[in-house]
């Protein structure tokens, strides 16, 4: 499904989404949760599933992306900034995207072009989280 979070989305797929009401949500998994309520808001524990979301980002926000403070505006401007180590690249887009320095529309560009085999990590997942609360958040 967060390979999918664009399609699914889109096509506002509520019943592929209310298939998350036979998942557990670990309180350590990062979860887009926002957006899939939005189209689909019967989903069953959906607001401790939106307190999980916002627990872990401001968590990794606070421990880390706050030390990666920087004034780029896009993300391929972080991407190609050489004074930021490639170990702390994603640090620094959260950072971006959180304190609202990167675009929202840059951020659902960036992660619709990632390459399939990068959709499977946790930096694509809590980037996507955070778009998704971002966005979707009421």
């Amino acid at each position: 499904m967060i390979r999918d979070y664009f399609k699914i989305i889109e096509e506002a797929n509520s019943s592929l989404i209310s298939l998350i009401n036979k998942q557990t949500i670990s309180d350590s998994e990062y979860f887009p949760i926002y957006g899939f309520g939005v189209v689909c808001p019967d989903i069953d524990n959906l607001d401790a599933i939106k307190q999980i979301q916002t627990k872990n980002l401001a968590r990794f926000i606070r421990e880390k992306a706050a030390r990666k403070i920087h004034n780029h505006k896009t993300i391929v401007s972080i991407i190609a900034d050489e004074t930021i180590a490639d170990s702390y690249k994603h640090t620094a887009i959260m950072y971006g995207v959180s304190s609202g320095q990167i675009p929202l529309e840059d951020v659902e560009q960036y992660l619709r072009n990632l390459p399939e085999s990068q959709r499977k990590g946790s930096d694509y997942r809590r980037l996507l989280c955070l778009y998704d609360k971002k966005k979707y958040q009421s």
